[in-house]
């Protein structure tokens, strides 16, 4: 379920034709966590403004872009797109503002909007992986291997997970001293 926010971003980015571009991206909260929902790209213009009142942003004049022109958005640049990093940058910029303004606040009810603001935007927390868990894991890894099968593709499929994950599971059942260590480039169970 989503719910809008009132959050956007803005972030800055140089293409390697050379073209500056701005990025505003909206966020909504879904399930506790706010997510990247729309994603707005143009030639970056005058610099945009934060307004005093609302502290959103506001887009600067559009007529005359940073540099003169308006840079087409071509497909090489639009593929060097660093969109995760942005993506992370954004939610930390977010995360330490609202921290920060959580903290100066004068009312109680303004501290736990922007404190409650900080947590919804902070980065995801890997889940804790039980010892049953892995356990099962090291289970499946031993069967499949002593049948000669690929037992990281196996814990994926049984545990309904992609293979990264799953190799990453081998990884801490291994650490749990629930699989032998292996020799690099030598599979072992």
């Amino acid at each position: 379920a989503l719910a809008v926010d009132d959050v956007i971003s803005l972030e800055h980015w140089v293409a390697p034709s050379g073209a500056l571009w701005q990025m505003w991206v909206h966020w909504a909260r879904t399930d506790g966590r706010a997510e990247p929902v729309r994603l707005v790209i143009e030639t970056a213009t005058t610099p945009a403004t934060k307004d005093a009142v609302t502290g959103t942003w506001q887009p600067g004049d559009t007529v005359t872009p940073l540099g003169g022109e308006l840079s087409p958005l071509n497909a090489t640049d639009l593929r060097s797109l660093p969109l995760a990093k942005i993506l992370r940058d954004a939610r930390r910029n977010i995360t330490a503002s609202s921290t920060a303004r959580a903290k100066g606040d004068k009312t109680a009810e303004s501290r736990r909007h922007n404190a409650d603001r900080a947590k919804v935007y902070d980065r995801r927390k890997g889940k804790k992986i039980s010892d049953d868990e892995l356990r099962e894991v090291a289970a499946i890894y031993r069967e499949v291997w002593a049948l000669r099968g690929n037992p990281v593709d196996a814990v994926a499929e049984r545990l309904h997970m992609n293979r990264s994950t799953a190799g990453k599971r081998v990884m801490a059942a291994r650490d749990k001293g629930h699989l032998p260590p292996t020799q690099r480039g030598k599979a072992s169970a």
